[in-house]
């Protein structure tokens, strides 16, 4: 292993467990957006992702905040950039905790309420259940 690499597995060991999980869990998130979370039951109908169908602005909102919370983790703990200070009362890790709540309200929403295509259902397929877990 290399100086660098070496340097950034110490900074990755010395993140808090939430900051690890969300460094992991994200990316993953983000590509679980592109598999199919939607299918109809009649052949050769279209799937539906995280990025379209009904609601999909929930979950296009939450791929988006999974992703700030990783940009927020990364240039705070391994860059030397120093981020503004939150109001008096917040702190990173209950900002990451409101984002983090919202991603599962957004996920939930989408499997309760599912998909509509006119006379068609939508059966929920693996890439929502993937989401869900």
């Amino acid at each position: 292993m290399t100086n660098g690499s070496n340097d950034i597995v110490q900074k990755f060991n010395g993140l808090a467990l939430g900051e690890k999980i969300i460094l992991i869990a994200s990316p993953l998130f983000f590509i679980d957006g592109f598999l199919p979370w939607f299918d109809y039951d009649f052949a050769g109908g279209p799937s539906r992702s995280a990025w379209s169908g009904d609601f999909s602005f929930l979950s296009i909102l939450a791929v988006f905040a999974s992703i700030s919370m990783v940009a927020q983790i990364v240039v705070a703990r391994f860059t030397s950039v120093q981020l503004p200070a939150l109001p008096q009362g917040f702190t990173w890790a209950r900002v990451h905790l409101g984002l983090a709540a919202y991603v599962a309200f957004a996920v939930v929403i989408r499997l309760l309420l599912g998909e509509s295509a006119g006379p068609f259902d939508a059966d929920m397929a693996f890439g929502l259940r993937i989401a869900g877990i």
